[in-house]
């Protein structure tokens, strides 16, 4: 658990020292309404494993791959491959 905060803290730092440097700005980029549905659709899938919805059929490749990179992460913690 302080591993994982760490790296938090970490990335946090990092994040303010780019933007301070205007290495991101955060309203540079404006998404398209298909970049937003994509990310949403990446949302949906990783929200519906972690909660252990059953996979949904028919719904958009975004939306398969935000399920299946969860499942992968999940079974790699639980058999200790990658520790939070």
């Amino acid at each position: 658990m302080v591993k994982a905060y760490e790296v938090e803290q970490e990335a946090i730092r990092i994040a303010k020292e780019a933007m301070g440097k205007g290495y991101l700005n955060p309203t540079a980029f404006v998404p398209t309404i298909e970049q937003e549905q994509y990310l949403n659709d990446l949302d949906r899938g990783d929200y519906d494993c972690r909660k252990g919805y059953v996979h949904q059929e028919g719904q958009s490749h975004a939306y398969d791959i935000g399920y299946g990179s969860r499942y992968v992460l999940e079974q790699m913690q639980s058999a200790g491959v990658i520790n939070d």
